[in-house]
């Protein structure tokens, strides 16, 4: 069974413009913010995943849709999951709801990076065994 990780989130006053619509760049903020609770959540402590001397998972690819505005002082929910768990990659996936209205959508693909030769690497076991509760099909709505 897979599951997703649920994380709300309140846009800023200064994260809009004067009408009050959030500026669609900060998606992308929004997005990594949710993915450093995430790591949280599965376990993994600041350093351990962002300064780890044996695997690093820098952004490869990242793109959005926009369905519905975002607007200052609104709390939306971010779904993350997955939606491919590669030998070296991790592609994952962030929906923006509020009250179960999709009003956006981000992916980020990540590949595993060994700091020390600077080659790509083979994701770590463990890691891949903690997030297969996360994996799901591709995401859907719009």
């Amino acid at each position: 069974m897979s599951s997703t990780f649920e994380w709300p989130v309140t846009i800023k006053f200064h994260q809009a413009d004067p009408a009050g619509i959030m500026f669609f760049g900060h998606v992308f903020t929004l997005a990594h913010d949710g993915y450093e609770e995430f790591v949280r959540h599965l376990g993994y402590s600041w350093p351990e995943w962002f300064q780890n001397k044996h695997f690093a998972l820098p952004i490869r690819h990242t793109s959005a849709d926009y369905f519905k505005p975002f607007f200052a002082g609104e709390t939306y929910l971010v779904n993350i999951s997955l939606s491919e768990i590669g030998d070296n990659h991790l592609k994952f996936n962030f929906e923006f709801f509020k009250e179960k209205v999709l009003h956006a959508r981000v992916e980020m693909v990540q590949v595993s990076f060994d700091p020390q030769s600077r080659q790509k690497s083979t994701l770590p076991a463990p890691l891949k065994q903690k997030l297969q509760d996360y994996l799901r099909g591709v995401p859907h709505g719009g």
